[in-house]
């Protein structure tokens, strides 16, 4: 296994390939389009290669079927590269057109799609986006029925966010992919959690259909190599990480620094010393990890108090998981919980995590990936600690040293009081860790983090195909 970052790459048009190369980015958490979206873009502007955008559907706590933002990101993707979102009644007028019967329909999706690619009409002649689910049932769930499969796409390479091939309809089972296509890993969050011995992001029986994982850190890279057996065919590369650098790019753009000057003004919107917080919990709000029940409430009483606007980002699973399987809330209590947020700040539902830190003063995260992101954005992030206080890795533990650590209701109600008061002198005394925080802890290649998997791709295609 390789545990060190890769060569530089190479200037690919030298290169000799002379064939395409199909690679499907599958998508079933809107969430994590934004890991996902710039290699995409990478691979675009690459006439070599052939791009699948695929949203399904992701399963929740309940065992039901969800469409967790995965459409909402084709779409606004589609409408970015002015290319169409292509459904199951799209992909059956062309069976049509190209006079294949109804018997051998399905069997030839495959045959479709290949042809959609050769269409000229597209202004993104290598670019498919594709709905790979058709079936809806009540409260917006789905079955598992979905009408695509690996073979129907077959693609050099499939792109996934998340290992877990439970959360998949049964077709895209990593050992189905795997028969088709090679699959690669890039992560959909940040591992921080205490090392254990059993990491489940990084288990062997999660990744053991998987070719390469595209590694942020060399840290990260260590721990998931130690989760695989010696005869493991996965490949590791320390490539750094896609949504890092979207976040460093969003944190020196001069945009966000106006952002930052107009927070320290009180305008027409906004009362005066009115702070605009963020708060992030974990979904799984029983693990001693979550702050959701700790907090929530004193965060909406501030609100209420008009000492700051709360601004609150469900995780996609949070309202099945109080609601269905642990029944925390009544749906009657959680349409409240959601109306009280709105009538005092913003229930931010926004796909794009960089969208959502936009529109927020101070952000609010408990041990999850919001933390790390948070602390990327450039935006003040204050830790709520959970229960269990030894909670976070060493990795972790350094960048934390970037943020503001509250470990009880007092230690938060102090933090936005300091920042009402006085947010540039409160935030600079941990802004000015951050530089030597990202020197020492996080990977940014010089040819960026798409840049060097697309490197990688290339280079393996040759291998494979010399």
């Amino acid at each position: 296994m390789h545990l060190l970052p890769p060569p530089p790459p190479q200037n690919t048009d030298l290169l000799d390939i002379t064939y395409k190369i199909r690679v499907v980015f599958y998508n079933d958490w809107g969430a994590s389009w934004e890991a996902l979206e710039p290699i995409a873009h990478t691979f675009l502007k690459n006439p070599v290669f052939e791009v699948i955008v695929l949203a399904m559907p992701s399963k929740v706590s309940s065992n039901r079927f969800y469409d967790l933002g995965a459409s909402h990101c084709l779409q606004t993707f589609a409408h970015k590269m002015h290319c169409p979102v292509i459904t199951k009644e799209d992909l059956d007028r062309v069976c049509a057109e190209l006079r294949i019967n109804q018997e051998q329909k399905h069997k030839s999706y495959a045959q479709v799609i290949n042809s959609l690619f050769s269409q000229s009409l597209q202004t993104q002649t290598n670019l498919l986006c594709i709905l790979g689910f058709d079936k809806w049932e009540e409260n917006h769930a789905f079955n598992a029925m979905t009408y695509l499969t690996p073979s129907d796409c077959m693609a050099h390479y499939c792109f996934t966010t998340r290992p877990y091939s439970g959360l998949r309809p049964e077709t895209w089972h990593s050992r189905h992919i795997a028969i088709i296509s090679k699959l690669c890993y890039v992560e959909y969050g940040v591992y921080a959690f205490e090392l254990h011995d059993d990491v489940c992001a990084y288990s062997e029986d999660n990744l053991r259909y998987y070719d390469y994982l595209f590694s942020p850190t060399t840290f990260h890279a260590q721990v998931a190599g130690a989760q695989q057996k010696n005869k493991s065919l996965l490949t590791i590369k320390v490539t750094g990480c896609a949504r890092f650098d979207e976040l460093i790019a969003y944190a020196n753009s001069a945009q966000t620094i106006q952002q930052h000057q107009a927070s320290l003004k009180p305008d027409s919107v906004r009362c005066p010393h009115r702070i605009r917080v963020l708060y992030m919990p974990r979904w799984g709000v029983k693990e001693t990890h979550s702050t959701f029940l700790s907090y929530t409430k004193l965060l909406l009483l501030e609100a209420k108090a008009s000492r700051i606007l709360l601004h609150f980002r469900p995780h996609p699973n949070l309202h099945d998981y109080v609601v269905h399987n642990q029944k925390i809330m009544t749906q009657a209590q959680w349409d409240s919980f959601k109306n009280d947020v709105q009538q005092n700040g913003l229930w931010d539902e926004s796909p794009s995590i960089i969208e959502s830190f936009s529109r927020a003063d101070v952000l609010v995260s408990d041990t999850s990936s919001m933390l790390i992101y948070a602390f990327l954005s450039g935006k003040p992030t204050i830790y709520t600690q959970g229960d269990f206080r030894s909670e976070v890795n060493w990795w972790a533990l350094r960048v934390l040293q970037g943020c503001f650590i509250a470990s009880n209701a007092d230690d938060l109600l102090e933090f936005l009081a300091r920042f009402r008061d006085d947010y540039e002198a409160t935030f600079f005394t941990r802004f000015a860790l951050r530089d030597e925080i990202l020197k020492q802890n996080f990977y940014f290649p010089k040819n960026g983090s798409t840049n060097t998997i697309l490197s990688v791709l290339l280079e393996d295609m040759q291998k494979t195909y010399k």
